[in-house]
C-alpha cells in the first residue's frame, strides 16, 4: 500500500501540510513526557505521596468564665476530667487583676496578673478530679469550678 499519492499534486499537498503539523506535536510530546520522567526520577515520591493518617489537630473542650464588676458569669463549672481550654474574659474596666486558681483544700494550682488592661486570660487546662475555685485577689469575685473522675 502506496501512502503517498501519485499524479494527484492537491492530496500530496495536503499530506505535506499534516506531515509538517503532526510532526513537531509528536517531538514536542515526547520532549513532555521524558521531561516528565526526569524530574520523577530526581524527586523523592514519598514527600509527594505521604499522607499523615494521625492529623496534629485536637479537638479539646473550652470553658469560658466573664468576669464582670459584680463577679464571674458562670459563678460556677461542672466538667469531667481531661484537657480543656480555660478562656477568661476581663470585662471589669480595671487595669491590673490578679487570677489564683486554687484547690478547695487550699493548695495553689496557677496564678496569672493580666496588667495595661489585657482583658484575656486563656490557658489550656488539665486538672485531677476535685474542687477548685477561681478567684481575683483583693475583691470578693470567685468561681466554683469541679471536676468530676469521669
Amino acid at each position: 500500500m502506496n501512502f503517498i499519492p501519485e499524479n494527484r499534486p492537491h492530496q500530496m499537498s495536503r499530506l505535506i501540510f499534516s506531515l509538517s503539523i503532526v510532526i513537531p506535536i509528536l517531538a514536542l510530546l515526547g520532549i513532555a513526557v521524558a521531561e516528565g520522567r526526569r524530574w520523577s526520577a530526581n524527586h523523592d515520591k514519598s514527600v509527594l505521596t505521604v499522607q499523615n493518617p494521625n492529623p496534629l489537630r485536637t479537638v479539646i473542650d473550652s470553658e469560658l468564665l466573664t468576669l464582670t464588676p459584680t463577679g464571674f458569669e458562670p459563678a460556677s463549672i461542672t466538667r469531667p476530667k481531661g484537657k480543656f481550654l480555660l478562656a477568661v474574659d476581663n470585662r471589669t474596666g480595671l487595669e491590673a487583676i490578679s487570677f489564683e486558681l486554687r484547690r478547695v483544700n487550699g493548695a495553689s494550682e496557677r496564678q496569672t496578673r493580666l496588667t495595661n488592661h489585657r482583658v484575656r486570660w486563656r490557658e489550656i487546662m488539665d486538672l485531677p478530679p476535685g474542687n477548685y475555685v477561681i478567684q481575683v485577689a483583693d475583691h470578693n469575685w470567685f468561681c466554683s469550678l469541679s471536676i468530676s473522675p469521669n
